[in-house]
């Protein structure tokens, strides 16, 4: 398989896992509280997500190096993640679950404009067109 098609595969599997993550989060919290349903959702991570890597790793030649850098970067990219995912519940319990995860779903500018000053990755035209194109779409979808 190429590395194209795989792309492909991958996008395809990113979408609906995150379009179904929205929409089990919800359902989530409208029989929980957002703090219970996070707690929940970080248990079932580590009991899935770990024995999945695991077993990937040792089907794979990846070396496993831990560094400073690789620890400090997890830990922060973690923290991040353990914030957003915690605001999105309390978002998805007080609002549409279509208007909570489309507004939210901008959070790639705030990569892109990182990745620009930080690691002098180049930000193109089509990125800026992008990113209107983004604003314009978050606006017409919350005009309602």
């Amino acid at each position: 398989m190429g590395k194209s098609m795989l792309n492909v595969i991958l996008v395809v599997i990113t979408i609906i896992a995150w379009g179904l993550w929205g929409f089990f989060e919800k359902e989530g919290v409208m029989y929980g509280h957002p703090l219970v349903v996070s707690i929940i959702i970080a248990i079932s991570a580590f009991v899935v997500e770990v024995p999945i890597f695991i077993f990937i790793l040792r089907k794979s030649s990846v070396e496993i190096a831990l560094n400073r850098q690789v620890v400090i970067y997890s830990f922060f990219a973690e923290l991040c993640l353990a914030s957003a995912a915690l605001a999105i519940l309390y978002l998805l319990r007080d609002n549409p679950t279509g208007w909570a995860i489309s507004i939210t779903s901008v959070y790639p500018i705030v990569t892109l404009i990182l990745g620009a000053i930080f690691l002098n990755e180049t930000v193109t035209v089509s990125n800026v067109v992008g990113i209107v194109v983004i604003g314009i779409g978050m606006i017409i979808l919350n005009s309602s």
